[in-house]
C-alpha cells in the first residue's frame, strides 16, 4: 500500500523529469518573486564586502585579490569570482550580479534538495515537500535577492550532500 502522500501526488509517478524539473524552477522562483517586489531601495546587504575583491578580480590582479588589504572573508573568494563571471558575461553591475548569483545559487539548491530527497525516499512526492520546506525558509529567501554568499555556501553544502549520497549508492552497488 503506497503511503497517503504518494496518494495525494499520484500524477507525479508517471510525469517526465523534465515536467517536475520545470515544476521546481518555477515555484523556486515564485518563492522569490515576493522577496524581489518587498526589497528595500536601501540595501542591507554587504556589497561592500564582496565588490572590492570582484573589481580586482575583473581587472586581472589575482594576487592582491587573495592576499591583499582587503582580506576577503573566505579564504577561497568563490562568490566574489562567481560575481565576476557574472558581471564580465552579463555586463550587470556588481552588486546585480551578485544578487543573481545568490539566485542562481537558491534555485540550484532547490534542485538539489529535490535530488537529494529523491535518492533518499525514492518516492518525487517526498522531493516536492522537501522543497516546499527548503523554500518556506524565510531567511534564505532574504539573503537569496540580496548581495550576500550564504544562499551560495547553502547551495554548496546541499549538493555536497548529494554527491556524498551518489557515493554511497554507487558503493552498495559496486559491492
Amino acid at each position: 500500500m503506497k503511503h497517503q502522500l504518494s496518494k495525494a501526488f499520484f500524477i507525479l509517478d508517471n510525469a517526465p523529469k523534465h515536467i517536475i524539473a520545470g515544476a521546481v524552477f518555477v515555484i523556486t522562483l515564485g518563492a522569490l518573486v515576493p522577496s524581489w517586489l518587498n526589497y528595500d531601495i536601501i540595501a542591507r546587504d554587504r556589497a561592500h564586502l564582496y565588490v572590492p575583491v570582484t573589481k580586482l578580480l575583473l581587472q586581472g590582479r589575482f594576487h592582491e585579490a587573495l592576499f591583499g588589504s582587503y582580506n576577503p572573508l573566505f579564504p577561497l573568494p568563490l562568490y566574489e569570482f562567481f560575481i565576476s563571471v557574472v558581471a564580465r558575461f552579463s555586463g550587470l553591475s556588481l552588486e546585480t550580479s551578485g544578487r543573481l548569483v545568490a539566485v542562481m545559487a537558491f534555485v540550484g539548491g532547490s534542485f538539489g534538495i529535490y535530488i537529494d530527497t529523491f535518492l533518499i525516499a525514492k518516492d518525487r512526492s517526498y522531493a516536492l515537500l522537501s522543497v516546499i520546506l527548503y523554500l518556506s525558509n524565510k531567511q534564505l529567501l532574504k539573503n537569496s535577492v540580496d548581495c550576500l554568499k550564504e544562499s551560495l555556501l547553502v547551495g554548496i553544502i546541499i549538493w555536497g550532500n548529494c554527491f556524498i549520497i551518489w557515493g554511497l549508492i554507487s558503493n552498495r552497488k559496486a559491492v
